[in-house]
């Protein structure tokens, strides 16, 4: 997640809620609070990046997703992930293996707002929800 023109004291406190999908946010499935930790956060300019460690608390396919910050009372809401598994083929002693998965995501729609993440390059940059104050 990366939040544009927010305050540290704005972030100390993230929720992200994990819900069914396409159900519009009737089902609560998980909510993780996110406190200010230099080890999560990283600020650069006007933005501050958050990073979970915990794939098990990622943002991902198959969920729709709630961000509320409880300082700014804002709500974004994270919907129709489109994605794909594949995996990554290696050779070793000749023989083809597989190697790595690779869940490329396509797009998402971010409050009702199609983003295109077809040109994202996951390993350069990795995928990012943008959220402006």
């Amino acid at each position: 997640m990366a939040f544009v023109g927010f305050t540290q004291s704005d972030l100390d406190t993230i929720v992200l809620r994990k819900f069914q999908p396409n159900d519009n946010y009737q089902h609560l499935v998980d909510t993780l609070n996110i406190f200010y930790d230099s080890t999560y956060y990283s600020r650069y300019l006007d933005t501050t990046f958050v990073f979970v460690n915990d794939p098990a608390q990622m943002i991902r396919a198959y969920n729709d997703w709630q961000i509320f910050i409880p300082a700014t009372n804002k709500t974004v809401l994270i919907s129709t992930i489109v994605t794909e598994q594949a995996t990554t083929k290696c050779s070793t002693l000749g023989e083809n293996l597989n190697c790595d998965c690779v869940n490329k995501i396509y797009s998402l729609k971010e409050d009702n707002i199609f983003i295109d993440l077809s040109n994202v390059n996951p390993y350069l940059s990795g995928y990012r929800v943008y959220i402006n104050k």
